[in-house]
């Protein structure tokens, strides 16, 4: 008989289970994203490697105004465990406490793009 579990709203079979429970980040283990205001990014530090979400200010509309956010890099060994979601979550954070417009164009991020899609209310 094959076990079943609830993993983030998903059955998941047991080895599989296991597998994204061994990978998986708490809260906990998750390292406080650092706002790098010369190198216009937000980034996470881990001994594997740096996580990034960079950012640009839009054109004409001066500093401050609106951002678009245009990569994010995460290192493969530390894919799949909740780096960019922190990362952009942050810089949603970031723009909306300045009020801040946050556009979508072609040089948006495609991670930043797809999350905006599932969490409408974050944009």
């Amino acid at each position: 008989m094959m076990r079943f579990w609830l993993f983030g709203g998903l059955a998941v079979a047991g080895k599989v289970h296991r597998l994204l429970i061994q990978h998986a980040m708490t809260p906990m283990q998750m390292p406080t994203p650092i706002h790098d205001e010369k190198r216009l990014c937000f980034a996470l530090s881990f001994p594997e490697g740096e996580a990034v979400l960079e950012y640009a200010f839009a054109e004409g509309g001066g500093e401050g105004t609106a951002v678009i956010f245009t990569h994010t890099h995460v290192p493969e060994a530390l894919r799949g465990r909740g780096a960019a979601a922190v990362l952009v979550r942050a810089g949603l954070e970031w723009a909306a406490a300045r009020e801040m417009r946050v556009l979508r164009g072609p040089e948006t991020c495609s991670y930043v793009r797809r999350y905006l899609e599932m969490h409408p209310a974050a944009g």
